[in-house]
């Protein structure tokens, strides 16, 4: 199995899984009380242990991941389902050497770039979709992206680095992301394969490119002139934090969030 690997990353996890229709799981009637999982699977379609899994969400998957300290060893292949939960000491050091650097030297601008990067390849990969099944699994994972880049952005990144520099800049990114969220919670309501989604998601993808444009072109800039930011400790944090964001379809929130911009220091 030479494309096999191994992971503790939740958005890597997360994403594999619903490529490929599945959910997370556990065994019934496993767990040590009502909070407790028990035994976690990942069940696919066709693929289920009979009566004995039962859906979760994936909250209470990554909850039990962490304090039982599992990794994912999976089978990196398109057509691949081959997955299985092992212990964090079972990992091949080149494995946890990798999620270490994800997790500890990537800094709070690079994070978000590449979260950049991943959002415009998402939008390039609806374009292409023709089935609306398709097209939705990736609008909606999409959407996941959307909304925990702009919260992290929002409640850890802007908050750290508002000052009287950066504060124009940063006012005018909360205005982006409030109208970027109207649009999104309209798109949430609308078939796939409707006329006016294709129109509304080319609205929102010309938005999200440009507050990306402005951001990295301009805002990153004064960022790296600022003293005192501690970036690599600030994207630690903010890849924590969205982690914890992705695994609990943070798009279902969009629509409560599209009153008023959030709120900075600044």
């Amino acid at each position: 199995m030479s494309s096999a690997k191994t992971t503790t990353n939740h958005t890597t996890i997360k994403q594999w899984v619903e490529q490929r229709g599945g959910h997370p799981a556990h065994v019934k009637r496993t767990g040590d009380g009502d909070d407790d999982p028990g035994i976690l699977r990942v069940d696919f379609p066709g693929y289920s242990g009979g009566k004995t899994l039962e859906k979760i969400s994936w909250t209470e998957f990554f909850e039990k991941f962490e304090s039982s300290e599992l990794a994912f060893l999976y089978q990196d292949e398109p057509d691949s389902r081959f997955s299985k939960l092992i212990s964090r000491a079972n990992m091949d050091e080149e494995d946890q050497d990798e999620d270490q650097k994800e997790d500890e030297l990537e800094d709070a601008l690079a994070l978000l770039e590449s979260q950049h990067r991943e959002v415009e390849a998402l939008f390039e990969r609806i374009g292409k979709s023709g089935s609306a099944r398709q097209k939705s699994k990736l609008f909606a994972e999409l959407a996941d992206q959307l909304a925990a880049h702009a919260k992290i952005e929002e409640t850890i990144f802007y908050p750290a680095v508002c000052d009287d520099d950066t504060s124009a800049l940063l006012h005018e990114a909360v205005e982006d992301h409030l109208k970027a969220k109207r649009v999104l919670a309209e798109l949430l309501e609308i078939d796939a394969l409707a006329a006016k989604f294709t129109a509304k998601l080319a609205k929102l993808e010309q938005m999200v490119r440009e507050h990306v444009k402005e951001e990295e072109t301009q805002l990153f800039a004064q960022v790296r002139e600022l003293e005192g930011v501690d970036l690599n400790a600030l994207g630690k944090r903010m890849r924590r934090r969205f982690k914890q964001l992705i695994a609990d379809e943070p798009r279902t929130k969009v629509p409560s969030e599209t009153d008023a911009a959030a709120e900075l220091p600044c």
